[in-house]
């Protein structure tokens, strides 16, 4: 019996060879000791002739071989040396696949060093073809095309291509096909997909998708790589620099970059190990809303799918979808497993109430219901401090058509017990408020105003936190001629909750002023105890909701008339409330101690 489950084991590890899968490329360096990496290890791993090419900076010491992921296996790290760009500053090896094809699937892991200044941008290995265009060179159809991925200012991630449509220098294609766009984070490992279907000659059906830490981040169906079915995918290009066209693009010290496990298959099954990729088809909405997952795309052999959407509901793949009723931060995770392992990914998904904004570390943008146009407008929102130890950003911002990427017009700052105010391009021009403002845990009116009248260099917003301002007549610079969104990002996850109504949009005033505007409302009496918190009486009766500080609803309480109501809570912490009374709404937070 035993003999038989050995064999029937070893049957089903074959079953990849048998259905024809093919790697066209693999390397994951565990095959070298620590130190140098040299031309007779770059040799073993990309062994196939023809393209296949190596820079003289294999012999400067400018690769290694180091430990690997979680401290297991190897990886190869690279030096960027300081002051310089290019693909001469660094290794570069142009690697042959097995054979050339019209469909190929590349993976790879990427780590920038923690700290790590990104600079201007840079690039990293990606697919190409024929004589693999790059360098400000033309892509005509028949003579090559390349698609790397870059790292942009602030480690924003793009994929760079040359293809027979674009001119000159590569075209960004954005990371951003689910808010937020996708940020390199130095210190931690990111895995990269990339799928290039090459298109019918001369027609307009070629694809390329990229996946970001396994979520589809990128999708373009209508492109034209090719003129002839010749050209095909039979590269894969470790093309990676600083750069760029001048020293401006240089870092200023010597950095590194980690990469790992570089895999280019020709079809999903040809996969060693199982990868997670799936697509969202939201990842924030006004409760309730329907969230659907598609995980189809997802690489290796007899896979089996797992989706868990963190509000109870796991359910078997590769398709699925789940109504989101109750506000809230869930944790989505999508798992894949095979024999040869398993594979999970995920991130959070925002369930919004009608007015709310959650932060967490990745930077959302949801939409004002009206884009404000006039020459002078006012937005005015509460923000309640979750975690005073975290950095956050909170402002307005733009919808650039038609990427209908989101850029900063205006922020407010909290960081270190305090606000500030920033420019709309998050690089610098900070401003000390102008008195002191208390800024713990707790909740804030914040009151934005925008003078879009001047030429776009010269518009300006101001800030309130309260009645106190922080910054008057900030300088925005940029583009905008109107802000159509708002947004929050923050440094650790469910910092904060932002709070936003319909009557505090479109409220113009004809000067910033130092003054509260009249319509703001006065809050009702609130005043946390040992063991809950107690709400001052009102003229009506009131229904008083409690969340917890990941915005889940924990308790609703109808509230008698001219009468004081105490709720009680089970421990202590941050509670954040919602008094509705009379028609109207009031919002707070309070610590119970």
């Amino acid at each position: 019996m035993k003999l038989k489950a050995n064999i029937a084991v070893f049957c089903v590890m074959l079953i990849p060879v048998l259905a024809g899968a093919e790697v066209l490329l693999k390397a994951d360096f565990n095959n070298h000791s620590e130190g140098q990496y040299t031309r007779a290890m770059a040799t073993s791993d990309f062994p196939y002739p023809g393209y296949t090419w190596f820079s003289n900076n294999l012999e400067a010491g400018r690769g290694e071989i180091v430990t690997g992921k979680e401290g297991a296996g190897n990886a190869l790290r690279l030096l960027y040396p300081a002051g310089e760009i290019g693909s001469a500053s660094t290794v570069q090896i142009r690697a042959a696949l097995s054979k050339a094809v019209d469909t190929a699937w590349a993976s790879y892991w990427v780590k920038f060093d923690d700290p790590f200044d990104f600079v201007r941008g840079g690039k990293l290995p990606g697919l190409c073809g024929g004589q693999c265009i790059t360098g400000g060179n033309n892509a005509d159809g028949y003579n090559g095309w390349s698609a790397r991925v870059m790292w942009r200012p602030a480690g924003v991630a793009v994929q760079y291509m040359y293809y027979l449509t674009n001119t000159g220098y590569g075209e960004d294609l954005v990371f951003n096909k689910s808010a937020p766009k996708k940020l390199f984070t130095p210190g931690k490992w990111h895995r990269l997909n990339t799928q290039i279907i090459m298109n019918t000659p001369q027609a307009a059906d070629g694809t390329i998708r990229s996946w970001f830490d396994g979520e589809l981040a990128m999708e373009r169906t209508n492109i034209i790589i090719r003129n002839i079915d010749t050209l095909k995918t039979n590269l894969f290009y470790i093309s990676t620099f600083f750069g760029g066209s001048d020293l401006t693009w240089a870092p200023p010290e010597n950095t590194y970059i980690t990469f790992d496990d570089f895999l280019v298959i020709s079809e999903p099954v040809s996969s060693p190990y199982p990868q997670t990729l799936y697509n969202l088809s939201a990842t924030s909405g006004r409760v309730p809303f329907t969230v659907s997952t598609d995980g189809s795309a997802s690489l290796g052999t007899n896979l089996e799918h797992t989706i868990n959407f963190g509000n109870g509901t796991v359910t078997a793949g590769p398709k699925a979808s789940v109504v989101y009723s109750k506000p809230g931060i869930y944790n989505f995770t999508y798992s894949v497993n095979n024999n040869r392992g398993e594979s999970i990914v995920g991130r959070n998904v925002f369930a919004l109430d009608t007015f709310d904004l959650m932060c967490d570390s990745a930077w959302q943008s949801m939409a004002l219901r009206d884009t404000m146009k006039s020459t002078t407008d006012t937005l005015r929102m509460y923000l309640t401090i979750l975690d005073t130890t975290a950095r956050i950003l909170v402002g307005l911002s733009t919808n650039a058509e038609p990427t209908h990427e989101s850029h900063f017009y205006g922020i407010l700052k909290y960081e270190n017990g305090g606000f500030s105010a920033i420019d709309g391009n998050i690089n610098g021009n900070y401003v000390d408020a102008a008195e002191p403002i208390e800024a713990g845990a707790g909740t804030y009116r914040i009151t934005f105003v925008c003078d879009f009248s001047p030429p776009s260099n010269d518009r300006t917003y101001s800030v309130w936190v309260n009645d106190a301002v922080v910054g008057e007549n900030l300088r925005r610079r940029g583009f905008a001629s109107s802000v159509s969104t708002y947004g929050t990002w923050a440094s650790k996850d469910q910092a904060a909750i932002l709070h936003i109504d319909e009557w505090e949009r479109h409220i113009s005033i004809s000067k910033p002023n130092r003054q509260t505007p009249s319509t703001v409302k006065k809050l009702p009496k609130v005043a946390p105890r040992k063991n809950g918190i107690l709400f001052g009486a009102s003229a009506q009766a009131s229904e008083i909701e409690m969340y917890n500080a990941r915005g889940i609803l924990i308790k609703r309480v109808t509230a008698n008339a001219k009468k004081e109501s105490f709720v009680p809570v089970k421990s202590k912490g941050v509670y954040l409330y919602r008094i509705k009374t009379g028609g109207e709404v009031y919002r707070g937070s309070a610590v119970v101690k």
